[in-house]
């Protein structure tokens, strides 16, 4: 199903990165990716990325930047990525949440460490768009090592 609008969150703290594993049913897969989902109809990026954190990390933001907003192929579900960022002093509580899609679902997260050279190939697979290297070097440029 082609999905018009992906917003996205890269969620910091202490140079460490949120990201949540999925796993669809259909395809028998388990990949990685930044929270966030499909700006629904009548919503803006910013509420809906607002929504998508609630209803997946149930981690409340009321401060997000654009990192980076972009077209795609659309040959992933999507035809543009708004990814927004915000950075916390502690690692806020996680608490897992539900997809709105039957056959997927979130099955644990991790905050990968942005200073590690060498990370798992699954976390940079892919499924991260802008490319994890990007959105490394985006987090990095607003959010200098502390």
């Amino acid at each position: 199903m082609i999905r018009h609008t992906r917003a996205q969150a890269a969620l910091i703290c202490s140079n460490k990165l949120l990201v949540l594993k999925h796993y669809n049913h259909l395809s028998n897969t388990e990949y990685w990716l930044l929270p966030g989902g499909n700006v629904e109809k009548g919503e803006t990026a910013e509420t809906a990325i607002c929504r998508e954190l609630r209803e997946e990390c149930g981690i409340l933001v009321d401060s997000l930047i654009c990192l980076d907003n972009r077209t795609a192929s659309g040959f992933d579900h999507y035809y543009k990525y708004i990814t927004f960022a915000c950075s916390f002093d502690q690692l806020p509580d996680i608490l897992i949440g539900n997809e709105t899609d039957s056959y997927r679902e979130i099955i644990d997260y991790e905050w990968i460490d942005l200073t590690e050279q060498d990370w798992d190939d699954s976390l940079i697979a892919d499924n991260f768009f802008p490319s994890f290297q990007e959105l490394k070097q985006l987090i990095e440029q607003l959010f200098p090592r502390r």
